[in-house]
């Protein structure tokens, strides 16, 4: 019997932690959280342990990213989100756009629901090769 791992400790959501959930769409649930966590869905001052950018284009992807990146914990993680049945965001692009930020993905993904994946991009993380990069 396989154990299910709650969406927030998949996305390393810890009891204490200030999250980002920037553009996610209402019907997204990111589940029970842990104990003093808040979930701001507007960017503020931060700092963010956990930033999702639920995006749905790649120009979207790119103002968002730089600035959510700005207002990360030092260790913080930040997960491009995008959706499997709309817009021009794929693993791929999220990639590129990470990579050109300098905040290097991992290349964990996670399924946030049937609709939204979401791409593990944090500091000090070496990004694993991508075929035919």
């Amino acid at each position: 019997m396989a154990i299910e791992i709650p969406l927030p400790r998949k996305l390393g959501i810890k009891q204490g932690n200030r999250v980002l959930a920037l553009g996610a769409p209402e019907d997204v649930e990111l589940g029970d959280m842990p104990d003093e966590v808040r979930v701001d869905t507007k960017l503020g001052l931060g700092p963010y342990a956990v930033a999702l950018l639920f995006v749905t284009s790649r120009a979207e992807l790119e103002d968002k990213f730089a600035k959510a990146k700005a207002r990360l914990t030092p260790q913080g993680t930040l997960w491009v989100c995008w959706s499997q049945y709309d817009g021009d965001v794929n693993e791929a692009v999220a990639h590129t756009v990470a990579s050109a930020q300098g905040l290097p993905d991992n290349g964990k993904v996670v399924t946030i629901d049937a609709a939204w994946s979401a791409l593990r991009c944090a500091p000090g993380k070496k990004a694993k090769a991508k075929a035919g990069s």
